[in-house]
């Protein structure tokens, strides 16, 4: 309710380079509870998964059948980073559940509680690198993310511990249409100095073969957390 906000004026305001992305108040657990109450309030939302009432203890093949599994498809920003091979993805995603994969996407012309509703509307998340993996701020607690990536960085991973169940970084992906970019891929793998910082934004910028092998063994730790 804005009569019972703070309204805070300033002529300039300052954030450290990149602060969201990394953390949300330091990730304080009480910052984070309140940050849900407030969201929860303000858009008259539920917290309720959109397929199970909550997390069991056990893996249940039941369980896993009912949960909805969705995929980022980007439609706007410098780097769409699709992954390329969406059809395996979605078989892969078939031989657990009996939901198809979503797709998902938002745009800049959404309004902003369309983009939150988005991104409460899955129990997992299969995406590439970008910007919109900062909406799991909006997300659902008992949500799973699998970040599909060639090479590790660590942009959302902090978040993703503190607002998801869980938060797999799914490392390994082939760049597509890239052969130069691929064979970097061993170096940066086995050691990060010697991934200078111009690769590793390429590599975050890329688009994506992903192996559906690494996928399979993330997606299964996934449900297992969930189910």
């Amino acid at each position: 309710d804005i009569a019972n906000s703070t309204v805070i004026c300033g002529k300039a305001v300052y954030q450290e380079p990149f602060s969201v992305a990394l953390f949300l108040g330091h990730n304080k657990p009480e910052d984070i509870r309140a940050w849900r109450k407030l969201v929860q309030r303000k858009f008259n939302l539920s917290n309720v998964s959109p397929t199970s009432a909550g997390v069991i203890s056990r893996y249940d093949r039941n369980c896993v059948k009912s949960l909805k599994v969705a995929a980022w498809k980007r439609t706007e920003g410098s780097a769409l980073r699709h992954m390329t091979n969406m059809a395996q993805v979605k078989n892969l995603v078939a031989d657990y559940t009996d939901i198809p994969l979503i797709v998902l996407n938002s745009h800049s012309k959404m309004l902003p509680k369309d983009q939150i509703s988005v991104f409460r509307s899955f129990d997992i998340l299969i995406s590439t690198h970008g910007a919109q993996l900062t909406n799991m701020v909006f997300g659902r607690e008992n949500a799973a993310y699998i970040e599909v990536v060639a090479v590790p960085n660590d942009w959302f991973i902090r978040n993703g511990r503190s607002f998801a169940k869980a938060y797999i970084h799914s490392v390994g992906h082939l760049p597509a249409n890239n052969p130069n970019l691929t064979k970097k891929m061993e170096s940066c793998l086995s050691t990060a100095e010697e991934c200078d910082r111009v690769t590793k934004w390429q590599f975050r910028q890329t688009d994506l073969i992903v192996n559906i092998s690494i996928l399979k063994r993330d997606l299964e730790d996934a449900l297992a957390v969930l189910c």
